[in-house]
């Protein structure tokens, strides 16, 4: 149990002995020792009965202060049914862990206490030798949008979500990392959920925690050490909170939350757990024990509280949740020696005030189901800039939140383009895909490898470093005339179900290669009544021949949704789409295609929802769609993302017939040459720019080119997808 139980009567006490685990070594490698001879505490994990705490001295003078914490060793195996387990391998022991910031002599003394007493104290010397520990990672005081390290060397995520092993079991991690690493990646999201890493998240567990899932963490955090990757560690996921079963049937884990009343937890309900002080009490005490036991692993680049928290905004109180947010982060912040990185989760911008009120030092928000993921995040990142004034990430991403999904996206164009837009865009990193195990067995590490050889190249995050304006030929939206002759095609354009997402919301139908890359001018959420803020048109334009006709696929709709469909205004279909299954997930709830009859002749097409809730739209196919005449000369449309400084600077171009999901299942994209962008914001004068084939992870040709009253002309070489540069002042 957790808390204070009672004074404990002093035990007699042998002559304490500190004896090394880990041999000090070398900067940035933590070193452990074991204390024995103190006896076996009755509550090892309550502070308040059995405490080791002291500090460890340089020959700077500064002093870091260290807990101990309770350890048991422990190997892991298979159960009956297959599921990972642990089992402890011998007695219990006091540990300590330190991690030399600098290379010299230290000093480190340290004090065992019994019920407040003090029963024992303890003393060694130890040496460290230079190693390569930058030191641990923070706002970076040249940029206050980016990550560093306390040495000043900018610190770029350049990583995904690895959240919890697969089949191979922990050693799912040892071959993840190293695969991490030849690929460049730096950066790695781990949960302590119940069925990984959480040390307090069964009944059982309340202030007496899992230890195997501990030593588990141990090790997790100690490969990714030798590999040179960074973590981020989510102490508690959305689930822990929720008490109804989600799109997959679970996670309704309020059940079995310890800090549940009916579990013998101190809260009444889930509000009571950001608000009643014996619940933070017993936070705060698992917070004290996992920073004594992992805070010494210089690669923990950032502690986060909760994975999506807004997931089970209607269990709690807005307020009180961000006030808890803001006591136990300054919690954390007193425990943690190294001061590292303090963030949590949300899907959506739902909470504005909570990443300043709680005094959060990452914003941090998760993506799927995005239509145009690289100009999206990149205008994220501006906006975040702009209200916040601190790094974002975005934190998850994948094509669709429901699994990895790869028949809609065969080539990754979505990662890929969430990758590069997001980085290039002016977040503090790029966004971490989900999905590991999938990704891990399509072996994408060459796409990871690409960014990770731009990134290193360019001086991202550096001193006034920024999004900047860069323009470039945008689509028409004005539908040309018939091409007199030509024959009709058919094409089913894919749509993404984006909540609020805002778009043109008008599609124009010109040519079989154009027209399924319009899908991301439109939301597959058509929305209703109810939600008037974000309800959008959803507007076809284009010429039909005979026997021409629409079919709409239907996924899902929550609570009602009312369609028709409209040519030049007059309604042609209508239907009513009841909700089946009282639920608001997108789940194939209805998975049935509609089919309309379109006259022929040119028309504006029009599917509006008089429902009061959503209905979620897969696709929609056209038949009989006559071409149009070739527009005049204005330019290859383009879409373009940048950032930089007024002496340098980096540019992603992208083709938007392939923004994702358009046209995502095109085996190879078109080649585009003689295109053009425009940047801004450079001082006048010389410049090189150095062009980088995205596909391949190689530089291609350097140019020079001259900035002219703040603004300098791009000529991209040929691509195909997409392109980036580097600009530098010469």
């Amino acid at each position: 149990m957790f808390g204070l139980m009672g004074a404990a009567a002093l035990l007699p006490l042998s002559a304490p002995v500190l004896v090394p685990i880990t041999p000090p070594s070398k900067v940035g490698v933590p070193a452990e020792w074991a204390v024995r001879g103190l006896p076996e505490p009755t509550r090892p994990f309550d502070p308040s009965d059995w405490n080791l705490f002291g500090a460890a001295t340089g020959k700077d003078g500064k002093a870091t202060t260290i807990r101990g914490f309770w350890y048991v060793p422990q190997q892991s195996g298979r159960a009956a049914d297959g599921k990972v387990v642990f089992k402890a391998t011998g007695p219990g022991e006091w540990r300590i862990r330190v991690a030399p910031t600098i290379a010299g002599p230290y000093k480190l003394n340290l004090t065992a206490t019994q019920s407040g007493q003090t029963r024992a104290k303890l003393a060694t010397t130890f040496k460290v030798k230079p190693g390569p520990l930058k030191g641990f990672a923070r706002v970076s005081k040249a940029n206050p949008h980016y990550i560093a390290f306390a040495d000043g060397a900018p610190f770029i995520p350049i990583g995904w979500n690895v959240c919890w092993w697969d089949k191979g079991g922990l050693q799912d991690y040892d071959r993840w990392a190293e695969r991490m690493q030849a690929a460049g990646m730096n950066f790695a999201r781990l949960w302590m959920g119940p069925w990984s890493f959480g040390l307090e998240s069964e009944p059982s567990t309340l202030g007496n925690y899992d230890l195997g899932r501990a030593w588990a963490l141990d090790y997790v955090l100690e490969v990714f050490r030798k590999r040179g990757v960074h973590v981020m560690l989510c102490f508690d996921y959305h689930g822990m909170l929720n008490q109804t079963k989600d799109f997959w049937g679970s996670n309704d884990n309020w059940r079995m939350n310890p800090y549940n009343a009916a579990n013998g937890g101190p809260a009444k309900n889930q509000n009571d757990f950001f608000t009643d002080n014996a619940a933070r009490n017993a936070y705060k005490q698992r917070l004290g024990y996992i920073v004594a036991r992992y805070a010494s692993f210089p690669n923990i680049a950032a502690w986060e509280f909760w994975n999506e928290i807004d997931n089970v905004g209607s269990t709690f109180k807005e307020a009180d949740m961000i006030e808890w947010h803001r006591i136990i982060g300054k919690e954390l912040r007193e425990l943690d020696p190294y001061g590292r990185l303090v963030t949590t989760s949300l899907t959506s911008d739902v909470y504005p005030t909570l990443w300043s009120k709680a005094k959060l030092d990452l914003v941090q928000s998760h993506a799927y189901n995005t239509s145009n993921p690289g100009p999206d995040f990149a205008e994220r990142a501006r906006k975040f800039r702009k209200s916040e004034g601190k790094p974002y990430l975005v934190g998850e991403y994948g094509v669709d939140f429901r699994g990895p999904n790869i028949e809609s996206d065969p080539k990754s164009r979505g990662l890929k383009q969430a990758l590069w837009g997001s980085l290039l865009g002016g977040g503090a990193g790029t966004a971490q895909s989900w999905w590991w195990e999938t990704l891990d067995a399509m072996n994408i590490y060459p796409m990871y490898r690409s960014v990770a050889t731009f990134a290193k190249a360019a001086p991202i995050g550096s001193k006034g470093w920024g999004p900047m304006d860069v323009s470039a030929p945008e689509e028409p939206t004005d539908l040309p005339p018939v091409q007199a002759g030509a024959k009709p095609f058919d094409v089913r354009i894919p749509l993404v179900a984006a909540w609020g997402d805002k778009n043109r919301s008008l599609m124009l139908l010109t040519d079989r290669d154009s027209a399924p890359g319009q899908g991301v001018h439109v939301n597959g959420y058509l929305h209703g009544t109810s939600k008037p803020e974000i309800r959008r048109p959803f507007r076809v334009a284009g010429h039909f021949g005979p026997r021409a006709g629409l079919t709409f696929k239907v996924n899902s709709v929550s609570n009602r949704a009312e369609i028709k469909v409209l040519v030049n205004g007059q309604p042609v279909y209508s239907g009513s789409f009841p909700d089946k299954d009282g639920k608001y997930e997108i789940r194939d709830e209805y998975s049935q295609e509609v089919p309309v009859s379109i006259p022929a002749g040119r028309h504006l097409i029009e599917l509006v929802n008089e429902g009061p809730d959503w209905a979620a739209i897969d696709w929609i196919e056209f038949r009989s769609v006559l071409p149009t005449q070739a527009r005049k000369a204005e330019g290859i449309p383009l879409r373009a993302v940048a950032s930089g400084t007024a002496t340098a600077a980096v540019v992603w171009v992208l083709d938007p017939a392939y923004s994702y999901p358009s046209n995502a299942k095109q085996p190879e994209a078109r080649l585009l040459a003689g295109t053009e962008v425009r940047l801004k914001g450079l001082r006048s004068g010389a410049y090189r720019v150095r062009w980088f084939d995205t596909a391949t992870g190689k530089w291609q040709k350097a140019e020079q080119a001259q900035a002219k009253a703040g603004s300098l002309v791009l000529n991209p070489p040929a691509f195909r997808e997409d392109v980036a540069c580097l600009i530098e002042g010469v």
